[in-house]
């Protein structure tokens, strides 16, 4: 059999500072990815130039409608590998990330999708927010984007992100893949860092958070529809 095609896909919208850092961290697996797609979801900073600049195996995607939603799914409409991962513009992969998740999907077929432990760091942010900040010491299980790959039949079963969403897309995902039953390996290893700064989403867009109440109440609807 093949070896499977692997592609990364990094959603960014002013992701300038931290963008090309993201992109070294998937160029250095120890297990290389076949392609990066940047999904620039309508910056107006460098984010897209800093990442043609790469060039190889990185190429850019337009999204001009912003939303994070929309990215994800530009990307996913890009990609030609036959398992697929996002990294956010701010977060690292750390080396072995794809290696190990590789390695797990293939020695189970029957699995949906791999995540992995993430350790968390701070970056440059107020000190009135740090005091806020509940850091976990060490690593913790990933319920995130960033820890998860999958193969494309996944993701294709998962379905599109729609329009409206702006926010809480991780937190729809893994609610629709529990709705659907769908068997998951948890890794002992650390594979992703994130990085919590003055600029993450979750910090500029408190009054989005209600997103994450309305994707738990889709869920629950959804469970008590079935079993009515």
């Amino acid at each position: 059999m093949p070896e499977p095609t692997v592609s990364a896909l990094i959603p960014v919208q002013n992701g300038e500072r931290h963008l090309g850092e993201a992109i070294e961290s998937i160029l250095d697996q120890t297990r290389p990815v076949e392609e990066i797609i940047v999904v620039d979801n309508a910056s107006t900073d460098r984010s897209a130039e800093i990442a043609r600049g790469f060039g190889g195996i990185v190429r850019v995607v337009e999204e001009p409608d912003p939303g994070v939603g929309l990215a994800r799914n530009a990307g996913l409409a890009a990609a030609a590998g036959d398992h697929l991962a996002f990294l956010d513009h701010d977060d690292l992969w750390e080396p072995r990330k794809t290696e190990l998740q590789v390695a797990a999907l293939e020695g189970d077929p029957g699995l949906d999708f791999v995540v992995g432990h993430a350790i968390q760091f701070t970056e440059d942010l107020d000190a009135r927010v740090e005091e806020r900040v509940q850091m976990p010491s060490g690593s913790q299980p990933a319920q995130h984007l960033d820890a998860v790959m999958a193969p494309r039949r996944t993701w294709e079963r998962i379905g599109p992100w729609s329009r409206d969403v702006q926010m809480g897309e991780g937190l729809l995902w893994f609610l629709r893949a529990k709705d659907l039953g769908m068997r998951s390996l948890m890794l002992s290893d650390v594979i992703v860092r994130r990085r919590i700064h003055g600029e993450n989403r979750s910090f500029g867009n408190h009054h989005q958070r209600n997103e994450w109440t309305r994707a738990l109440k889709a869920s629950l609807d959804a469970k008590r529809a079935a079993g009515s």
